[in-house]
Order: structure tokens, then sequence, then C-alpha cells
């Protein structure tokens, strides 16, 4: 890959968060369960004939820029990160911290919040069906209505299952993830008339 490759001064900051909180032992598997987890990504860019441009790591995880891909290969590849964590769970009996770390990693991913995998997903799934304006406005809403749900679930774990502010922090720190984006539909879709 003779591109540009850029990690960020907030990867540095995040991996700082996780050593005080995590053994180093854990954040190792992590950080084998993500580049596994890129890898196939890669690989299945490579496969259908894509280039890779640039890869960053940074605030918002790690980002692939690529050439454009159609819809079809772009569903195929946002679901072969999340393929590649499942494949890794099969690995529990060997390495259970590492499967356990595929395990979460997987299912972060396939939220169906844009950028994310499963919001990517989702987003090339609606357009192969709805066209492009429809396929943004849905993956709008989708996002927005998963991110109340997850928030206001965070803040009932928070109170009824006494786990103090925790699940505000994590889904905080989901909501960093995703970046706001240009909507062709989200003047429409917010314009009172």
């Amino acid at each position: 890959m003779g591109q540009k490759l850029r990690i960020s001064g907030w990867a540095f900051v995040w991996l700082a968060l996780l050593l005080l909180v995590l053994p180093l032992r854990w954040i190792v598997c992590a950080i084998c369960a993500a580049a596994f987890h890129e890898c196939c990504h890669i690989l299945a860019i490579r496969l259908c004939g894509g280039r890779i441009n640039g890869f960053r790591v940074g605030q918002s995880g790690a980002v692939l820029h690529t050439d454009m891909l159609t819809r079809h290969q772009e569903l195929l590849c946002a679901l072969a990160g999340p393929a590649g964590s499942a494949l890794l769970v099969l690995t529990a009996n060997r390495f259970p911290r590492l499967a356990v770390c595929a395990l979460f990693h997987g299912i972060y991913n396939l939220l169906p919040v844009y950028p994310m995998d499963g919001g990517r997903a989702i987003r090339c799934a609606a357009a192969l069906f709805l066209g492009e304006e429809r396929a943004e406005c849905v993956c709008l809403w989708v996002t927005r209505c998963f991110c109340i749900a997850l928030f206001a679930s965070a803040i009932y774990v928070s109170f009824t299952c006494h786990m103090g502010i925790l699940p505000v922090l994590l889904t905080g720190m989901l909501l960093i993830r995703i970046n706001y984006r240009n909507y062709p539909c989200k003047e429409r879709l917010w314009r009172v008339q």
C-alpha cells in the first residue's frame, strides 16, 4: 500500500485512556482484533478491484480511503470486517481474550450508525433499492433514532443497574465516533413547512 498512513494524536489519547483502565494483554488483543478486522476490509477491497488511497487512525477509529466502489462492492467490503471479526470468535478455545475482543469489535462495528460498517451496509442496501437520495435520508434517520434510543438506554441502565456513569460515557464515545456529514436530504427533513 504505497499510500498515505496517518495516525492522529487522538489515537494515542484513546490508547493512553485504555492503558489506564485495562490490562496490557487485553489492549494487545483488542489491537490485534481491530487490525484483523481492517485487514479483512482491505482484502475485500482488493478482491473487488478497488484501490486504497489512504489509511487514517484517529478519534473516529480507522478509516480507509478508497477509489469509488459500486454499491454492491461497498456493501461486500463493509461487511467483510465484521465477518473477519466473527471468524476470530471461532478461536475462543485457543485465544479467549482475542475472541472476546473480536466479538465486541464486530458487534460495535455492526451498529446501524453511519459511517460504521453497519450503517454503511444499511446505506448501500437502501441505495440499491431506493436510490441515492432516499438512501441518505434512511441512513440519517436510522442513525438518529438509534443514537437517541442508545442514549436513553444508557441513562436507564445507569440508574436502574447502579452502574454509575459508565454506560453514559460509553455511549458518548460512540456518539463521538459518528462523523456528522452533509446529507442531501438534511435541510428538507428539518424544514418546518
